[in-house]
């Protein structure tokens, strides 16, 4: 499909990927990322040797495709059931503006589950998008049983056409076909087109094509996630049907409008609205830079701050395998919402003989008095790394795993600051609202003010770099040589700090 619509029927020109009147295509089903990147390639967009670099560190070929820095790409897209949206709302502002490009949008038959799918549907055939072209890959799988076992789509064809869409349907792998149904768009005047292409995953390739249901069974990743499988905890069936909800107003990605209005709760938090007032328990997996290489899509960077904001939720991030299943059982018997968060690192393990977790109080790795070093989830790894080699310095640590993010166990905190020379928090996450923010709002609050403070996390917009979390760690100086680092640029600081307070008291 991307042969023939690169080769065949978009307008584009590589020598101008801005070119105004090119015809914007959009990848909705991001993880195909890297056929766009070949077939760019292919086309002149950026040097085929580039290809190579996909989704090695440093690169900016995510796994997911993104538009950061690479020609010819008109959006990012990871997360499935937007693109449409993006679409349409692209269609939309060349209608208004009076252009000739039209927009093609690849989606995945899967992400015809999203309602936000629908809605741009429902607002393409209301504007009467006739330069919108809808192709779905119906290739009748998704990533964890057929599309007929997970959400039947069929009547499929008539779905699109009762939504006022005009349909075509072919052969995606006969390339004859697809041009012939391609150069016929729109298909119908005033109407938004639809192409249905039947494909069979893998096609081409027999050992895939034989063994596909085997090669998309759900395994269970090595990292914090293999606790529910070692410790035979079963708070959810891993291999029960899924289906995604969400909600994007289309109307928002049209380009010319700027200024818009929307009621407060449903700019965020129409999504969090059955977390916010329901008892659910979720286990969220792919915590901080755990899909690094996939892209800034696939980043769980601000979910701490968000969740934070959530009235009577308990917000669980585990340093590792131990704290993963004891916060699995407190977390069932619990009462009220709940998150648990997990990345796919392995970390070792921080269980002392006879300790007991308990949500809401922090666990003392160990002990110290210089300062005081507070981690959430697994990077509390690279903090005992950290603490090891300062202790071989003198330079003794306290680290604590502060696992609840909500609600926080303040008093550890206070005593911290109170007893040792300051505390720096080092979390996977945005500093803004996460982690560190948490922990000097509450001190603050109490009166209480260390003599040294820092937060080490992601500072302000997004990871633009491609990697492995362990090299994303180090790239945004929140790995053990940096830690270490901001520890010992900050305990002469306390000790001038001390000996002016002991001068000064002598006087």
């Amino acid at each position: 499909m991307l042969a023939v619509l690169y080769g065949r029927v978009l307008r584009v020109d590589p020598k101008r990927p801005d070119w105004p009147s090119r015809d914007r295509f959009i990848l909705s089903k991001g993880h195909a990322g890297c056929a766009v990147y070949a077939v760019l390639a292919e086309r002149g967009f950026f040097p085929v040797e580039k290809l190579l670099t996909h989704h090695q560190d440093g690169s900016d070929l995510c796994g997911h495709i993104s538009h950061r820095g690479i020609p010819g790409v008109e959006v990012s897209t990871g997360s499935l059931g937007h693109g449409l949206s993006i679409g349409a709302g692209r269609a939309y502002a060349g209608k208004l503006e009076g252009a000739a490009h039209r927009v093609v949008v690849l989606l995945s038959d899967g992400e015809c589950d999203e309602g936000s799918t629908w809605e741009a549907v429902l607002f393409a055939a209301h504007h009467k998008l006739d330069s919108l072209v809808a192709i779905v890959d119906y290739n009748k799988i998704q990533s964890l049983a057929p599309v007929a076992e997970t959400l039947a789509l069929e009547p499929f064809a008539e779905k699109w056409r009762s939504f006022g869409w005009a349909v075509r349907e072919a052969d995606g792998h006969d390339h004859e076909a697809l041009a012939e149904a391609l150069s016929a768009i729109p298909f119908a005047e005033g109407k938004p087109s639809c192409l249905i292409a039947h494909t069979v995953k893998g096609k081409g390739v027999s050992f895939i094509v034989a063994n596909l249901q085997r090669l998309f069974e759900l395994r269970v990743e090595s990292g914090l996630s293999t606790c529910f499988r070692r410790r035979g905890l079963i708070l959810f069936k891993l291999k029960q049907r899924r289906c995604h909800f969400g909600r994007v107003v289309p109307k928002l990605h049209v380009v010319r409008i700027r200024i818009w209005n929307i009621l407060a709760n449903f700019i965020f938090g129409i999504g969090l609205i059955q977390v916010r007032t329901r008892y659910v328990k979720i286990v969220s997996i792919g915590a901080g830079f755990s899909y690094g290489a996939l892209g800034v899509s696939h980043h769980a960077t601000e979910d701490i701050s968000i969740l934070r904001a959530l009235p009577n939720i308990t917000v669980v991030s585990p340093c590792d395998l131990w704290e993963v299943a004891e916060a699995a059982r407190a977390l069932v018997e619990r009462p009220g919402p709940a998150v648990l968060r997990l990345d796919k690192s392995s970390a070792r393990p921080t269980v002392q003989p006879g300790e007991q977790f308990e949500l809401g109080r922090a666990r003392t790795i160990r002990d110290g008095f210089d300062m005081t070093l507070v981690a959430t989830g697994s990077i509390l790894e690279e903090v005992f790394q950290a603490a090891e080699v300062l202790d071989a310095e003198g330079i003794s640590c306290r680290v604590l795993s502060m696992h609840t993010v909500k609600p926080l166990d303040v008093d550890s905190l206070e005593r911290a600051a109170k007893e040792t020379g300051g505390i720096i928090t080092v979390e996977e996450h945005t500093v803004e609202g996460g982690l560190g923010g948490a922990v000097a709002e509450n001190l603050l609050e109490r009166g209480v003010h260390p003599r040294c403070f820092l937060r080490i996390g992601l500072r302000s917009g997004f990871s633009s770099t491609v990697g492995a979390q362990v090299y994303l760690r180090k790239v945004y100086r929140m790995d053990a040589r940096s830690i270490a680092e901001a520890v010992r640029a900050r305990v002469p600081r306390i000790a001038s700090y001390e000996a002016m307070v002991g001068a000064l008291a002598g006087r």
